[in-house]
């Protein structure tokens, strides 16, 4: 069926890939499904442990690394009964989720009015946002592959934040830029792009079958529908598939949840203890630090 978006066909091209290839991460439990196809170019968070320090297969930390997640495990563990549970990760990946979203609200902002400051016309071109960067980088560092490759993804983010005038970018604009995860746009152009993918009848709704249809494990997919059907109509329509792209839903942060439980929980008991916490890798902990999820690239 042909659907019409109101993005560029180039875009929409890049956007349906890129959902048919998201749709088939979730389906696999315990992948660290859930993170958006987008990177971000906000800067991390310095709490999250550093992956310099860490590979994903790194299991070890520092000393200051270890006391920070033995104390993140008595926050989650609510009960206090030396287990979080699903429901205790949820609530704690959620609430990180909002802490970040509001730090970065306020940091666009800043970043936005200091860059409108030398020409103040209320929008930031890319001429300055560009200069800022470069500001940031010697003459040997400019050079690299590295840094053209986060130029190069810098202008893709750039013209697709762009509604209007494809040089500048007003504040609403410059927050899709900086932070995708958190712009509602983008998160209905998914949305969208995910109903014309999989939508075979065309009445604007997916059943179980046709949300099921492209998953290599449709156990884990059948649930996942049965998630975000607030209604229980055995249908799933535009707003509530809007929560499988949506950092700040219920659905998404239960998904992070059941993540983070099939990566640590080693003795299968459904739940995670302080040691199968601390002797987790910056892979497996991703979903807890929201900050680092949704990683700079430039």
């Amino acid at each position: 069926m042909a659907v019409k978006f109101r993005r560029k066909p180039a875009v929409v091209g890049a956007v349906i890939v890129a959902v048919t290839l998201l749709l088939i991460c979730f389906s696999n439990a315990g992948s660290g499904s859930g993170r958006r196809k987008r990177e971000t170019v906000a800067a991390a968070g310095s709490a999250a442990p550093s992956p310099s320090k860490n590979s994903v297969d790194d299991s070890s930390w520092t000393a200051r690394e270890l006391s920070n997640l033995k104390s993140m495990f008595k926050r989650i563990d609510a009960t206090a009964d030396g287990k979080m549970s699903r429901k205790e990760i949820a609530w704690f990946v959620n609430r990180r989720v909002n802490h970040h979203m509001q730090t970065a609200l306020r940091g666009n902002m800043k970043k936005f009015f200091a860059l409108d400051r030398k020409n103040p016309n209320g929008q930031v071109e890319w001429a300055e946002w560009l200069a800022d960067f470069e500001s940031r980088y010697d003459d040997k560092e400019k050079s690299t592959r590295l840094y053209k490759e986060k130029v190069a993804a810098a202008k893709a983010g750039w013209g697709e934040a762009a509604r209007s005038d494809p040089e500048k970018l007003n504040i609403d604009e410059f927050l899709t830029f900086t932070h995708p995860e958190f712009s509602h746009p983008l998160i209905i152009q998914d949305s969208e792009a995910t109903l014309g993918l999989l939508d075979e009848d065309g009445d604007d709704v997916l059943s179980q079958g046709e949300y099921t249809k492209m998953a290599s494990n449709k156990v884990e997919k059948l649930k996942e529908f049965r998630s975000i059907d607030v209604d229980g109509d055995g249908k799933v329509n535009k707003r509530e598939l809007f929560a499988l792209f949506d950092a700040k839903s219920d659905f998404w942060a239960a998904r992070e949840a059941d993540a983070v439980v099939a990566g640590l929980d080693a003795d299968g008991d459904g739940m995670v203890d302080r040691d199968e916490l601390v002797g987790g890798t910056v892979k497996e902990l991703s979903p807890l630090f929201p900050e680092r999820k949704f990683h700079p690239l430039i």
